[in-house]
């Protein structure tokens, strides 16, 4: 039974979902490492979505998603109508937290996005939000037909909007791309925080891609005596490390330019 000390509505129709599958279960020991150490009184039920294999913590609900061959997003919609809240905060694995949560901030801007009735909180910018919002000088609006509009960062979400920006069978690139064009027919507000205002919820980004660790991570976890296996999955390779930087500050900046600049022809 998974419960959070729920001190207000916002707390009690919110839980907060990791997910995950077998495979990456070498990245739950750091994951809930950092977790508990920086949020150890984290106010919401956390659940962890995998397949067969359990994380043994009495602070954490497994939820087993039992067929190894269920796609992403079917695992995903599985796991989201297993939980009993109505808004969920989704997190993947391989997001360590690198700082205290907090936690006040956390909630008032849950409080906020439900005040607004907005479907979708970022927790943090990546990509920014297109506008500010006027009465909240943390947070900002995505516009619909926004690139990433619906990213996979950690967000706060309404449960039955994020059901309908989910599609069966998608992978989680897809669901960025798809799902991020499925969220403009809802009429719910998107919301992230904004650029330089600090982040309530900070994380590293992410610890591991393309099937490896990246070397950050590899550092915090030897900074806090955490071992991981490199025999089961090895550390990025410097080559790996230059095109991830490349697509991260050139490639990607300027095809998001280059859809602005299409739209506004």
């Amino acid at each position: 039974m998974c419960n959070g000390s729920g001190e207000s509505n916002t707390l009690e129709d919110t839980s907060l979902l990791v997910l995950s599958c077998d495979s990456y279960s070498d990245a739950w020991e750091p994951f809930f490492f950092f977790f508990f150490r920086f949020w150890p009184a984290c106010p919401f039920p956390v659940y962890l979505a995998s397949n067969h294999l359990t994380y043994p913590d009495g602070r954490v609900c497994m939820l087993h998603i039992e067929d190894p061959k269920t796609d992403w997003s079917t695992g995903f919609l599985w796991a989201v109508s297993r939980i009993p809240s109505r808004n969920v905060i989704v997190c993947m694995e391989d997001y360590f937290l690198s700082a205290p949560v907090q936690e006040q901030t956390v909630v008032a801007l849950i409080q906020y996005a439900r005040h607004r009735d907005a479907g979708y909180l970022r927790f943090v910018p990546i990509p920014p939000p297109d506008a500010p919002c006027a009465d909240n000088p943390l947070l900002g609006e995505i516009h619909k037909g926004s690139p990433y509009r619906s990213a996979n960062q950690a967000a706060w979400w309404k449960k039955e909007v994020l059901q309908h920006v989910l599609k069966a069978g998608e992978d989680p690139w897809e669901f960025e791309r798809y799902g991020s064009a499925r969220s403009s027919q809802r009429d719910e507000a998107f919301l992230s925080l904004r650029e330089n205002v600090g982040y309530p919820l900070d994380y590293y980004t992410t610890a591991i891609r393309k099937g490896m660790w990246e070397p950050g991570a590899v550092a915090m976890c030897e900074q806090y005596g955490i071992r991981l296996d490199f025999k089961r999955r090895k550390v990025m390779t410097r080559y790996s490390q230059w095109r991830r930087s490349f697509n991260a500050n050139v490639k990607h900046p300027v095809k998001q330019w280059l859809r602005r600049w299409i739209r506004k022809e």
